[in-house]
């Protein structure tokens, strides 16, 4: 552990005596991402930090997609539990160090990457609607997070504090990484596109087919509107709702070709209606998720000034 706090102390740019709590228990847990606190004091912020899927234990809670209720709405059921059992392991923690003198007036912010920013958003919707720190400030910033959230038409009462928990969270999305579009809905509206295509071709001859794979005979309209219009048909249904990324904006980064960054702003909502198949045709799909992708993206652009566009 000492180790582990002097590599992160020196990354964060931060004095190791700052990081004040690290979970690093060998081998990962089924029920508690790694995570650790840290106090920032440029910022005056204590900081929760949650790690994102880098074991076999994650790789599990990422396939338990279905959704559950959830403070006011539904949410990704893996994930809600992740959320509850960080808070249920270190919220007491938490509450402790903002006792200490120096640190009473502190904000909190959360954050993460992957598994570990879906967790972190959802402990932000947690945090405003159950009033776990009083009126303490809470920030959230997610850094390539999966949609976790949908709130409920019914809910009311909580509305106000999950716009509230929306209007305090940025998220981040790396060029092509396929993560942010990964759903329930989502893959439900790629199958649908997949037999759309069996439907159309299954009677065409196999040499017509493989000329319009290899691009020398073009695709019959048919097929086109069939594949364009398939996903529309898709409903939500219990267990797999239309689920988005409840920040207040999504920062989409992008590389140019002189090989700098623009940040792009987007709706949330938005976002969710983009097809998982777009994402899937690019090779970067996977390499653009990775954390180091992001830090250096996010680097280019404070370094040159690359302000969102609207």
């Amino acid at each position: 552990i000492a180790s582990a706090k002097k590599k992160i102390a020196h990354h964060a740019k931060i004095d190791e005596e700052d990081i004040r709590y690290l979970d690093a228990r060998p081998g990962g847990d089924m029920n508690i991402l790694r995570h650790f606190i840290a106090v920032h004091h440029e910022s005056r912020s204590m900081v929760l930090a949650i790690r994102g899927t880098l074991s076999v234990s994650g790789a599990l809670i990422d396939l338990n997609a279905y959704d559950c209720q959830f403070n006011g709405g539904v949410a990704h059921e893996g994930i809600a539990n992740m959320a509850d059992n960080i808070w249920k392991a270190s919220g007491s923690t938490i509450l402790e160090l903002f006792k200490e003198k120096g640190l009473t007036n502190y904000r909190f912010v959360i954050t993460g990457h992957s598994l570990g920013a879906g967790t972190a958003c959802l402990l932000n919707i947690k945090c405003h609607n159950e009033k776990l720190l009083g009126d303490r400030p809470v920030r959230c910033y997610g850094f390539a997070p999966p949609p976790v959230y949908k709130i409920s038409t019914n809910a009311m009462v909580t509305k106000k504090a999950v716009e509230a928990a929306m209007n305090n969270c940025i998220c981040y999305i790396h060029g092509n990484d396929c993560v942010p579009f990964l759903s329930v809905f989502s893959v439900r509206r790629l199958s649908a596109s997949l037999d759309a295509v069996d439907n159309v071709t299954e009677d065409m001859f196999l040499p017509t087919r493989v000329k319009m794979a290899v691009g020398i005979e073009s695709v019959p309209e048919t097929l086109v509107r069939s594949v364009e219009e398939a996903p529309r048909r898709i409903r939500e249904e219990r267990g797999g709702s239309r689920l988005i990324i409840p920040a207040k904006h999504v920062l989409w980064l992008f590389k140019t070709r002189n090989r700098d960054y623009i940040g792009t702003s987007c709706d949330p909502h938005t976002l969710s209606l983009l097809e998982i198949a777009v994402r899937l045709e690019h090779l970067e799909m996977t390499t653009d998720h990775m954390p180091e992708c992001y830090e250096d993206a996010l680097d280019a652009l404070t370094s040159h000034n690359g302000l969102p566009q609207q």
